[in-house]
């Protein structure tokens, strides 16, 4: 008899224990939790002193005397030829006199310049 009273004495011990445990680890994982979203707000505060200041510095006349000293903009988009490769720049130029953005390239072939197109001819703009 006081063999099982023992061992049932050790049981409860052991399960007390292991409750304990379990407690103890969900404690911690929200301790964490909590410290991490206390990180994450100071990383957000600070960035958003950083735009604010990013903001405040510029204005439409620092855009505008930036842009003044790079000199002559050149557009981003080019023309591509039904190859895949890069139209000369007179075509370039062609293009963007043309109303239709369709004529005949210098070989003779045929190209097609969409205005605001993605600069790769496997994207193709998105339509509404």
């Amino acid at each position: 008899m006081f063999l099982r009273c023992a061992a049932a004495i050790v049981a409860l011990g052991l399960v007390g224990c292991w409750v304990l445990s379990l407690r103890q680890s969900r404690l911690l994982a929200a301790h964490e939790l909590a410290s991490s979203q206390l990180r994450f707000r100071e990383i957000d505060e600070r960035l958003w002193a950083a735009r604010s200041r990013i903001a405040s510095l510029v204005t439409p006349e620092h855009v505008g005397t930036a842009v003044a000293s790079l000199g002559p903009l050149k557009p981003l988009i080019m023309p591509v030829s039904p190859d895949g490769g890069v139209a000369p720049a007179s075509m370039m130029e062609w293009a963007l006199s043309s109303r239709e953005g369709v004529g005949p390239a210098p070989d003779g072939s045929v190209v097609r310049v969409e205005r605001g197109a993605a600069r790769d001819p496997a994207r193709r703009p998105r339509t509404p």
